[in-house]
């Protein structure tokens, strides 16, 4: 059900010619790549504390990605920042599905163990600021075996 709504909704965005307007809008206040990596990573962080992760990568990446594309973001590189995003979500309070798997596995109430996560955390949105802003961390490797992007 969720992917078939996922491209219902995709089909609309794309006959509205969403996403070519939105990367137009960025494009027009000349918006630097590494501000769009930014304000991408903010939004799906926020995303991520609601959202399912599937939801987020059948819905909102599609939209995203014709923007990141004008604006010059290598794709690679921007796919890897939102599946890291998309990651940190599942461990996001409050709606971090492994942050209720846990919980149900250890038998521990969930307030006890977002405190215990929270360091975690911090240390995983600073991964994530890293790969942001030295895009060579992730696309040495690509890089290495052929990619020319």
């Amino acid at each position: 059900m969720l992917i078939a709504g996922a491209l219902v909704f995709n089909y609309v965005i794309t006959i509205e010619n969403i996403p070519k307007a939105l990367a137009g809008l960025m494009k027009g206040h000349e918006l630097s790549p590494l501000a769009f990596l930014v304000l991408t990573n903010v939004l799906l962080l926020v995303l991520g504390c609601f959202l399912e992760g599937t939801t987020i990568l059948l819905v909102i990446v599609p939209v995203l990605l014709p923007t990141a594309q004008a604006l010059g973001v290598d794709l690679v590189h921007f796919g890897i920042v939102a599946v890291v995003n998309i990651m940190l979500g599942l461990v996001t309070p409050p709606y971090g599905l492994l942050l209720f798997m846990m919980s149900k596995i250890a038998d521990i109430p969930l307030g006890s163990l977002v405190r215990e996560v929270m360091p975690f955390l911090g240390v995983m949105i600073g991964a994530l600021a890293l790969i942001t802003l030295v895009p060579d961390l992730v696309l040495a490797l690509p890089r290495l075996l052929g990619y020319k992007g």
